[in-house]
Parts: C-alpha cells; sequence; structure tokens
C-alpha cells in the first residue's frame, strides 16, 4: 500500500523544519516509485489528466506578450542590479588593491601570516606563508602551510611568489603578490611579522620546548631561514609554532595585548587588532588556543 510520511508538529524543533518537509516530500516520491501501482496511477494522471491541461493552457498563450514580459523583466533587473551590487563586493578582481574574497555565511576567518627577514629592509625576502583559520569566539585554530610548500613540490610557484614578494611605501605587500597568492586561497586579513618580531614573541612568552631545550628569541628565527633546505626550514616553523601554541594557550585578552604592543614595531597588518583579541578570546577572557596542523609533511628525500 502506498504510505505517506508522518510527523509530529508540536514536538519537532522549528529550525529543522524546511529540512524535514523536504525529506518527508523525497520519502513519499521514493514510495510512489517502488509501488507499481502507484507509478501506474502516476502514469495515468500524467497522460489522462496533465497532458491535455498543458496543451489548453500553452494553446491560450499570447507570446508575443509573453516574450515582451520575459525582456521587460530581464532589463528591470540589470539596472537594480547596478544600483545594488552588495553581492559582489569584496570579490578580488585582477589588478585591484581589493583581497580578499568575501566571508563565508559560515563565519569562518582566515588571516594569512607573512614571514620575512627584515621589515626596515628595502628588498625584504619573503621566508615563510601560514594561513591560519579559525571562528571567532572558538578556541580551535587551524594553520596551514602555504610557502614553502615541500607537499606540493611545486618549486615555480615558490619562485615566482618569492620573487614578487615586496612592500610598498605603506609597508604593505605588492598587489602582485596578493593577486598571484588569490587564485588558489583567500584570506580576510594580512600580517606581516620579521624575525626581530618572533624573537620578541618567543621572548614575551618565555620561550618555548622543542625537542627537550628551551629556545627564547635570540638565535630561533635565523635558524629557521635555512633558503637552501625548505624541508628544514618548514618543519623548524612546524615545531616552533606548535610550541608556541602551547605556551599561548593559558594567556589572556590584557596579557595577550601587552605582547602584541611589543611585536607593533615589527609588524605590519589590515586588523584591527583589538576586535581581533575579542574574536581570538573565549568567554571566559582567555585565548585557550588549541592549534591544528592537519598537513604533516613527509619525511625529508
Amino acid at each position: 500500500m502506498l504510505t505517506f510520511p508522518r510527523f509530529t508538529i508540536p514536538s519537532m524543533n522549528l529550525k529543522y523544519l524546511p529540512m524535514r518537509l523536504e525529506l518527508s516530500f523525497w520519502h513519499f516520491v521514493i514510495n510512489l516509485l517502488t509501488e507499481s501501482r502507484g507509478i501506474r496511477s502516476l502514469v495515468a494522471w500524467v497522460i489522462n489528466d496533465l497532458t491535455p491541461r498543458l496543451t489548453v493552457f500553452i494553446s491560450k498563450i499570447n507570446w508575443k506578450h509573453a516574450l515582451g514580459w520575459v525582456i521587460s523583466g530581464m532589463v528591470i533587473s540589470f539596472f537594480l542590479g547596478l544600483g545594488n551590487n552588495t553581492l559582489f563586493q569584496g570579490l578580488t578582481i585582477p589588478g585591484s588593491a581589493q583581497v580578499p574574497l568575501l566571508t563565508p555565511a559560515t563565519g569562518q576567518r582566515n588571516l594569512l601570516v607573512i614571514g620575512i627577514d627584515d621589515l626596515s629592509s628595502p628588498s625584504p625576502r619573503l621566508e615563510s606563508l601560514w594561513l591560519v583559520s579559525y571562528f571567532p569566539g572558538k578556541s580551535v585554530y587551524t594553520l596551514l602551510p602555504i610557502y614553502p610548500d615541500i607537499i606540493g613540490n611545486n618549486n615555480s610557484n615558490h619562485e615566482a611568489l618569492a620573487k614578487d614578494f615586496n612592500l610598498n611605501a605603506n609597508d604593505t605587500p605588492d598587489q602582485a603578490f596578493f593577486d598571484r597568492l588569490s587564485r588558489e586561497t583567500w584570506w580576510n586579513n594580512y600580517l606581516v611579522v620579521d624575525e626581530s618580531g618572533l624573537a620578541a614573541i618567543l621572548d614575551f612568552l618565555g620561550g618555548v620546548i622543542i625537542d627537550g631545550r628551551l629556545l627564547d628569541g635570540s638565535g630561533t628565527p635565523g635558524s629557521l631561514t635555512l633558503w637552501d633546505d625548505p624541508f628544514a626550514s618548514a618543519h623548524g616553523q612546524t615545531a616552533l609554532l606548535q610550541a608556541a601554541c602551547v605556551r599561548a594557550a593559558s594567556l589572556h585578552e590584557q596579557e595577550a595585548l601587552q605582547g602584541l604592543s611589543r611585536l607593533a614595531p615589527h609588524m605590519r597588518s589590515d586588523l584591527d587588532l583589538t576586535q581581533a583579541l575579542r574574536d581570538w578570546s573565549t568567554e571566559t577572557g582567555s585565548l585557550a588556543l588549541r592549534c591544528e596542523f592537519p598537513l604533516t609533511y613527509p619525511s625529508q628525500p
């Protein structure tokens, strides 16, 4: 027998009502198609009732008027779109200075962290690129390495990224660098930090423990910039960030603000740091960092 799905409205969370209705509809369709009698009834209805009605309806349509309405609607929609282009705001257009892309509806935020050798240098050198993904008010941060990318083995792209990197008169990364990077990823904000800034962070955290040794800012940053060995550099960066996350996990918002004040001379960013700290803090006011590194590097060949 052909059955109709049933559900009880009072006991159901109305938030899921559309989903329940959709599921019920498809259950009904499946039941209909699995019943041979139901299929015969459906075919008979289409042939005997629906088709004649559609034929009569179509024969009465004034196609000239209908076409006119369609064209008018398209023209009106076009001009309305010119006045309200909200859906397209924030899209990256090659050659424009407007990066990054729109924020997803999920609320996810992506922070592009750019590591360089020296902000005061006329030709700063790119050392690292990391994408930090998070949700405001949540404690989980996902860190994805972009440069050096020893997993993809795309050496030509690495060289192009490093070549395109530069800072303009406002200490903002060059647009050519952003354009190349935006082909493969998106971000909401960027943060540029040099080796002295990294050293200041490590000293503020009281050093980090790597392989049983306490490392501070006196020599750690320089040991990570192995230009001829991207494997060692990438592994060193990952180990350092993992250890720094452990140290920073217990910081509170005010403590983090003090750390950022030390970092300020060696950092450039389009972030509103005060708002960023609120986004990074949990309801208790602590950072409560939990960093995840989903990409693990292969062993060096």
